[in-house]
């Protein structure tokens, strides 16, 4: 499932919950097989942190947007 993934050339941002069944050893290695990728693990989440963390989430993806638009490739 991974072996595909250092061909992606695109900013990726991985978002993850501290309760979500997507757990870091799930997260970990698509995050370490995608290059430059960055990871944001929501503490107060489960499955869906733009429900459960909003305000948070929102700024996490507003600063990561705007890092890309600032940085074009």
């Amino acid at each position: 499932m991974t072996e595909r993934l250092g061909e992606l050339a695109l900013p990726v941002l991985v978002t993850s919950g501290r309760y979500d069944e997507m757990s870091e050893a799930v997260v970990s290695p698509l995050v370490a097989g995608i290059r430059g990728a960055e990871w944001v693990r929501f503490e107060n989440s489960a499955h869906f942190p733009p429900v459960e963390e909003p305000d948070r989430y929102r700024d996490v993806l507003t600063t990561f947007l705007d890092c890309v638009e600032a940085n074009p490739a």
